[in-house]
Formats: C-alpha cells, structure tokens, sequence
C-alpha cells in the first residue's frame, strides 16, 4: 500500500513539473515568462536620444532602442528595469506603444495602474508632450540634447 501511494505520488509531481511554459523564452507577449529578457518600448527611430525641456527645472527623457528613462537632477531611472522589478516580484506589467513617423504613444500597465504618454514630432529637434499634465494650460515642448 505504500509503495502504491508512494509511486502515485511521485507520478503526481511528474506531471505538475512538467508544463509546456517554457521559463526561457523571450518573447514580447504582455504575459512573458522571463522579465530578464523582456523588451517592453520599441521606440521609432526619430524620437531616440535624450530630450528636454528649457524651464529652469527642465524634463528630461532619454529614448533608447528598448527604453525610456526619466532623468531627474541627473539621475537616471529606466523604466524597463522598474517594470523588470515588478514582474520578478510577481505583478502584472505591459505595455502597449504606437510609433509612427509623427506620434510615439504608450501606456504602461503595472499591477492595474496605468501610466499613458504621448509625443508628437514637430521638427527633428523638437517634440510636443502632448498629455503632460499642465497641457490643457500651456503646450510643453521638449528639445533634443
């Protein structure tokens, strides 16, 4: 009897050990596995470099290939390493982007939050923060660094 209960068992373990989620993949799905290897902003080519603003406590923004980071009194804070953090604590992170040649649109989603910017090209050098919070007052236009 207990070798029976023993064997079953084991054969249990087997079977929840064994899923076809693959714990390495990388993937670009909201739901990805390994937050190691996730690329989460996928910014179009004109609105990459660091951007600010000309007021005496300016914005500033850096777009990478696979980031966007905020910079504050020097300081650099990624927010592909913030949304890392969440999904290997267990949250729920995404984000959806929309890039063209005049617009780059994105919310981030972390554990039911949602944080949404928008820019609008235009010159080369100068970008329109569209959903800045004082946008309804001024226009907040940001400069390429």
């Amino acid at each position: 009897m207990k070798k029976t209960l023993l064997t079953l068992a084991f054969t249990s373990l087997l079977f929840i050990g064994c899923s076809n989620n693959n714990d390495d993949e990388s993937t670009n799905a909201p739901g990805q596995t390994n937050p190691e290897n996730a690329q989460y902003f996928h910014p179009p080519a004109w609105i990459k470099g660091t951007w600010a603003s000309t007021s005496s406590d300016p914005i500033k923004y850096k777009f990478t290939d696979n980031d966007f980071i905020q910079i504050n009194s020097g300081s650099e804070m990624s927010n592909v390493a913030y949304l890392k953090q969440i999904k290997s604590l267990g949250g729920t992170v995404s984000v959806d982007e929309t890039g063209n040649e005049n617009q780059y649109y994105f919310t981030m989603k972390m554990n039911g939050s949602n944080m949404t910017y928008q820019f609008k090209k235009v010159t080369a050098t100068k970008l329109l923060w569209v959903n800045h919070p004082s946008s309804g007052v001024i226009d907040i236009y940001l400069y390429k660094q």
